[in-house]
């Protein structure tokens, strides 16, 4: 306890710090910001990959502000949700959740204006995760849900038996880095949170999907095998076996 307060001030002192940079470095005017947005955006990733927080917060403000007048966006936040998504991450990384919260809304309210789409997985993981840090598991819950629910294979595959999924389907699956890296963790994390609540035929889809995935193939397998063994389903025990061997060979995680 007391070493999570030392860290907090700590955190606490980064981000004054950081306020500090911000305000020596900002222009004394907005109209004093001559380069595009992308230009300081691109200057708040070089600090943030070299851990220079403070240098990184300054740069991802002037480029929110910037967008926000390139754009005529007068909204709060502007139109910048990849700068916002950043600072939520500085800020999660410190401790500081309810600042990471609060950016990470702002970065899911504009997610239309992503130059990549596919980074609403991040925001919305980054957010999932706060609501978990928090202990407002529901709130977690539901974000993974909404992940989930952009997979098109949920609604098919997880429904079905074990003993009816082929082994070309589940190499295909199994091999398939994109949807193991877009979905696997929303799967699994829910799957082990009911899974843990003593909630376990709920859990069930959701961690056959994160085995098929190959994503924490071995928890997932574990806790499967627990519930069907429970539940008297030794030919599903002995088939996820069989699986568990063909999947290894194709996955990257051993």
């Amino acid at each position: 306890m007391k070493s999570d307060l030392i860290h907090k001030v700590i955190a606490l002192f980064v981000i004054l710090i950081s306020v500090f940079f911000y305000i020596c470095s900002f222009p004394a005017s907005s109209d004093e910001l001559p380069e595009p947005s992308w230009v300081y955006k691109g200057r708040g990733d070089r600090y943030f990959k070299l851990g220079e927080y403070g240098g990184a917060i300054a740069e991802y403000k002037k480029a929110i502000i910037k967008r926000a007048q390139e754009t005529n966006d007068i909204s709060p936040g502007g139109g910048y949700p990849e700068a916002h998504l950043k600072l939520a991450v500085i800020y999660k990384n410190e401790g500081l959740s309810d600042l990471a919260i609060r950016e990470i809304l702002i970065a899911e309210n504009k997610k239309e204006f992503l130059q990549i789409q596919d980074e609403i997985y991040e925001i919305l993981y980054t957010k999932a995760e706060l609501y978990l840090e928090k202990g407002r598991i529901s709130e977690s819950i539901a974000v993974y849900e909404q992940i989930i629910n952009m997979d098109y294979n949920w609604e098919d595959y997880s429904k079905r038996d074990i003993t009816d999924i082929t082994k070309d389907e589940l190499i295909a699956l199994g091999k398939n880095l994109e949807l193991r890296d877009k979905y696997g963790r929303a799967y699994f994390t829910i799957g082990e949170l009911k899974f843990l609540s003593n909630n376990d035929t709920a859990a069930e889809p959701y961690l056959k999907m994160a085995f098929f995935y190959n994503y924490e193939r071995k928890k997932a397998k574990g806790y499967l095998i627990n519930y069907y063994k429970n539940t008297g389903r030794s030919a599903v025990v002995q088939k996820i076996e069989e699986y568990d061997s063909i999947l290894k060979p194709v996955s990257t995680i051993p």
